[in-house]
Parts: C-alpha cells; structure tokens; sequence
C-alpha cells in the first residue's frame, strides 16, 4: 500500500528537498500563485488579504506582483510569520496585504528579487480582512509534512471520508445538541462551548488540518471560530477556564499559530505567549523521583515549545525545544539494540494506582511522535527521525495483541505496555481498538522515514496494514445509510480530534 519514493514523485524525499531548497533558493526565485477573492465586505478604497507560503518557497530577499484583470494593484504588504529557522535563508510563511482597489474575482500574486517587499508597516484593520481562495494543490504543501485529500481512493479513501465526516458533525454544536441528549434529563449535553474534554487534543488545530488537505473555507471558518472561543475561555493566568484549574493538557496552542497565520490579531498572538510558560515548568527529563508524568504532557510541552518557535523564531525558543528532544533521546528505554524503545515511567506517576512498576503508552507516543514529525519537517533533523522510528519499532516487540471479532483477527494497542505480569493489566479491546488510528500514523511516519533512509521496513509495514484494518473497523461507518449521512455522530467528543489531529499526513504516506 506504502510504495517506495522514487524521482518522478511530487515531492521528494524529505533530505533531499530540505539540501536543495536552503541551499539554492533560485529554485523559487520567481513564481506565480493564484488566489480567489469571493467577497468585499465594504465599499473602502482598500482591503486586506493574507497569503500562506508554503516552506522554502518565497525568501525574504524576495518581493510581491499583484494584479487583477491585467491590472497592477498598489499595495503594501508585512510579513507577520517567518518559517523558523536555525540558521541560513529565511523564507515568508505568512503575509499580511494592504491592497487599493482590491475586487472580487481571481488575483495573481507574483513573487520575484526585484518586487516590493513586505515591511513591519501595516497594521490589520479585522473588518477589512476579505477572504482569499487558494487551491489544494498550494495549501496541501503549506502546512508541515505534505497532504493530500481523496475520498474516493479505493484504498484509503475511507479514511479522509470519515475525517471529513466526522467534522461534519462535531464541527455542528445544534447537530452534536439534537443527537446527544443524555438519557437523564437532569444531565446536561456535552458540548463544545460548556466542556473542557471536547478542546483535548488540540480542536481548532484538527479543523485547520482539514483545510489544508481540502481548501474547502468551511473548515477555515469553522477552525476559525473554535479558535477565537478558545480564546475567549482562557483567565488572566492563561489557564482554560471551562476546565475550572491549571491543567497542561489543554494548553494547545498549535491551532491558535494557524488562526493567527490566517488572522494575524495581536490578540491571538498574546494568548500563544501566555501559554508558552505553562510547557516551560514541564521537566525535559523524566526521573522515578517526579511525580506525576505522562507522554501525553510530554507532547503538549513540546507543542507549545514548537509553537513559540514558529511564532519568535529566536535561539531560545529553538533550545528549549533541543533541551525536550534530547531528554527523550536520553529517557528512551531500549530493550535491545534494533528493537526500538519507549519513555519507561512508573504507573504511579501516570495513574492513582500505587504502584511503582513501570510502564510506558503506545497511544500517547503517538502524540509525542507527532511533534517529533512536525520537528522533522521544519528542521530535517535526524535525532527526531530516529526517536519516531524508536517509538513505531517498540510496538514489533511488545503492546500489541490479538482479538477475534467477526471472523478477522484485529491488532489491538495495549493502552499501557507493563514489561511484566501485572495485576493492573487490564486489556479492553472494545475501548483499546479506538487507539489504532492514531497509533497507525506514528507507524506508518516509520515506514516513511525508514524508506527515506534505505533501510528495512518490511515488518513496520505489515504491522501499519494490520492497525489500519483495525482502524478501518473501528472509524469507518459502512453501507447506503452511513453513505447518505453528510455527518457522522461520534463519542466522545474528544475523539474527533485524537482520532485526525496527529494523523494529517497519514493518507499522503499511503500514496507513496
């Protein structure tokens, strides 16, 4: 299903585009996209846009062409966000457009050494900001690691049909009140603007994910709007309020960075910078001496730790990053040269169970491992490369099992590996299964990686088609009813977004 990279492919292997990129910008030197322009909200003599730019594309040694039916606009233009870098060129991810005359109808933006620049001048005036269309082939390469969006494709197809889905639904606060009505009518409805579970995994990041891999505007819009309440629920300590103390599992700030790419309000930008602290207090390594630890808490600090870097892009930043990576590298527990590994942790630091035995999470590696890929794909660095290929090998040694159901075996995630018989080893394969999907993608990121490199993946591989299966059984709704539903009801809440969140880039690996 996951064919080999080879030279006729749309992108190439990620080294060799990260060499050729930094090291010869005249490979974009000069290029042309187009954009939409559905609507003028007024009738003032000038309007604002935002420009995406995917990484590596447009330099700052570069400048803008804007024209509309062959005519040039006067603009100005400032560039808000920077992809962040260690060093060498620097390349535009987000530019705010002040444009006279601006209408509907398609616009030409040309980039070249010889155009007009952006500079820190212009200022957003929100209720001029208009809508600006791009097509999917330009945002799927402008997000992090590529995406694509094909429901129809008869091997994986079903997977961004559910996502799609899926969005529809929780997306619909009046739809997810009509269908989730608890039986108790003393009980309230979960819902997004009166709960705290529903924003776990990052909900305004996993609409934003979907407009990137469909540039359908629905989900910008809806992205948008989560975002913005999002904000609106944090307390002058920059904690979530819905959720009623401190809690760094809702510190989630990856959404708010592309709400603010798109939407550059000061105000978004203030929310991002408050939370960053919060990753700050996270230890960078893990010791039996600590308290409570999880992988999860451990994705989130680097979250935010990426998240400010791609906001300030300053060396500091960009350390404390290195300083979580390497405690990784440096906590990883390997059982056996070859055999991958995983972050050991005592189930007391990880549950109320008093119990010193030790344990680590396939599923919560898997939030880490998505991080460690966004790293991967800013910076090309191998260390994270490796960790990932560490995380997705481990599960060929132990945290799997087997079930029986319907006459097909179905590969489970345990939900905690134990390394030892344990009477707290509770397997439950009914809720365990809802954890295939996101343990596939930190798989299938291992097969990617390891191709890349040259290297054996034949066994990751048939363990990653094994989970997707499971997954297939697990998300998929088959048959003419579910076909005909434009959206599917889920529960949690909270599952829409563990489910998709850290699995953008899944179906473009599938392709390859």
């Amino acid at each position: 299903m996951c064919k080999s990279l080879n030279k006729s492919s749309s992108y190439f292997p990620a080294l060799m585009l990260f060499l050729l990129l930094t090291l010869n910008v005249s490979a974009t030197e000069e290029g042309l996209v187009q954009a939409n322009i559905s609507s003028i909200p007024s009738s003032k003599p000038y309007h604002y846009f935002v420009l995406p730019v995917p990484n590596f594309t447009i330099s700052n040694q570069q400048g803008f062409e804007l024209s509309q039916s062959g005519k040039i606009l006067d603009f100005s233009a400032s560039a808000h966000l920077s992809w962040p870098q260690a060093g060498g060129a620097k390349f535009y991810r987000g530019v705010l457009f002040k444009v006279e005359g601006l209408d509907t109808g398609e616009l030409e933006i040309r980039w070249g050494k010889n155009l007009t620049k952006p500079n820190d001048g212009v200022k957003l005036e929100e209720a001029l900001l208009v809508e600006a269309n791009f097509t999917e082939k330009w945002l799927n390469s402008a997000l992090y690691s590529p995406l694509i969006y094909n429901a129809n494709n008869i091997d994986w197809g079903w997977f961004d049909n559910a996502y799609w889905r899926y969005a529809a639904y929780s997306g619909d606060e009046a739809l997810i009140a009509e269908l989730s009505k608890p039986k108790d009518p003393a009980k309230k409805t979960t819902l997004p603007s009166n709960s705290a579970a529903p924003w776990l995994y990052d909900r305004p990041y996993t609409f934003y994910q979907l407009y990137f891999k469909t540039a359908d505007s629905r989900w910008k819009k809806t992205a948008h709007q989560k975002a913005q309440f999002f904000i609106s629920q944090l307390d002058s300590n920059g904690d979530f309020s819905l959720k009623g103390s401190a809690d760094l599992k809702y510190m989630l700030s990856a959404g708010l960075l592309i709400d603010y790419l798109f939407y550059p309000k000061l105000s978004t930008k203030l929310a991002i910078e408050t939370m960053t602290p919060k990753g700050l207090k996270w230890p960078a390594t893990y010791s039996t001496k600590l308290g409570f630890w999880t992988e999860r808490h451990l994705s989130v600090a680097l979250g935010l730790a990426l998240n400010q870097w791609e906001l300030d892009s300053t060396a500091q930043s960009l350390s404390r990053i290195e300083q979580l990576v390497s405690g990784i590298k440096q906590n990883l527990w390997v059982p056996a040269p070859g055999q991958g590994g995983c972050l050991k942790h005592s189930l007391k630091a990880h549950s109320n169970k008093n119990s010193q035995e030790m344990v680590c999470s396939p599923w919560m590696s898997a939030l880490v491992v998505e991080q460690l890929w966004r790293y991967f794909w800013l910076t090309n660095d191998q260390q994270a490369a490796q960790l990932i290929v560490d995380f997705a090998e481990m599960l060929l040694q132990q945290g799997l099992y087997t079930v029986e159901y319907k006459g097909k075996t179905l590969y489970i995630p345990d939900y905690l590996v134990f390394f030892k018989k344990s009477i707290f080893q509770d397997r439950n394969s009914w809720t365990e299964r809802q954890h295939a999907c996101d343990v596939v993608g930190m798989v299938y990121k291992a097969v990617y990686l390891k191709r890349e490199r040259g290297e054996d993946e034949f066994l990751l591989d048939l363990l990653g088609q094994e989970l997707l299966k499971t997954c297939d059984g697990t998300m998929n709704k088959k048959g003419k009813t579910a076909a005909g539903q434009p959206a599917w009801a889920l529960k949690p809440l909270r599952k829409f977004n563990w489910w998709f969140a850290s699995n953008g880039s899944l179906t473009w690996i599938l392709k390859q």
